[in-house]
């Protein structure tokens, strides 16, 4: 059973996020969070959720008088080692040099070999323009990009699939279970090829894990049609 689908998945985020979840469980936790954008997308909520905010009001810093005045009264001068003999002058003077050859070596070599891959594929349309979803696919096929108009997520008690729909006899074929209608996701194997243009794209709001049956059992909330 996949732990998207479990009811205590929110109780796990809290867990660890919290450090109390150890062992295998936190390991199989990790792997979820992976394998399932489902469970990703849950501690993702609860990451913020959870995310302390320091009181602006208890915030102070001491003024430059004060730090002089602690130097002075602890006579801090006399335990200061020469300039040439402090770690941080030469720890300064490495991270200044390796910063130098990254830019004049290593980033142009990045910046030559990096590309966007993908191309335009579908447009999947909702019910109002906002509720679109923009498909595209990378240049060896193995992978899609989703990109929404309006950002949407899912909540604990449903989750998103994206289908193929190779014709309008066939069941649709489930591509993946969603957190978010944004973000890139692998291919299954078993779809290699079999975009083409005329077929479809559609998502769909399912039970937490997806749908339990052959097709969507959930409405689908947009849908569009792959380009020649």
């Amino acid at each position: 059973m996949k732990l998207a689908a479990r009811p205590e998945l929110d109780l796990l985020c809290g867990e660890y996020l919290v450090g109390t979840l150890r062992g295998p469980a936190r390991r199989r936790f990790e792997r979820s969070l992976v394998e399932e954008p489902l469970v990703a997308s849950r501690l993702h909520h609860w990451e913020q959720t959870m995310a302390f905010e320091y009181p602006q009001q208890f915030a102070s810093r001491p003024s430059a008088s004060t730090w002089r005045r602690i130097r002075q009264s602890l006579a801090l001068q006399r335990l200061a080692p020469p300039w040439y003999q402090r770690v941080a002058v030469w720890r300064t003077l490495a991270i200044a040099s390796s910063l130098a050859l990254l830019l004049v070596v290593v980033l142009p070599l990045w910046r030559g070999g990096q590309r966007d891959d993908f191309r335009a594929l579908a447009v999947m349309q909702g019910k109002t323009p906002d509720a679109a979803v923009n498909v595209a696919l990378s240049a060896d096929g193995a992978r899609v990009r989703l990109s929404a108009v309006r950002p949407a997520l899912s909540g604990p008690e449903h989750s998103f699939e994206l289908w193929l729909i190779v014709d309008a006899r066939s069941v649709p074929l489930p591509v993946a279970v969603l957190g978010s209608l944004d973000g890139e996701l692998r291919l299954p194997a078993s779809l290699a090829g079999r975009i083409r243009p005329g077929t479809q794209f559609a998502v769909s709001v399912e039970p937490p894990g997806g749908s339990q049956q052959a097709g969507p059992s959930g409405p689908v909330i947009a849908i569009g049609t792959v380009r020649g």
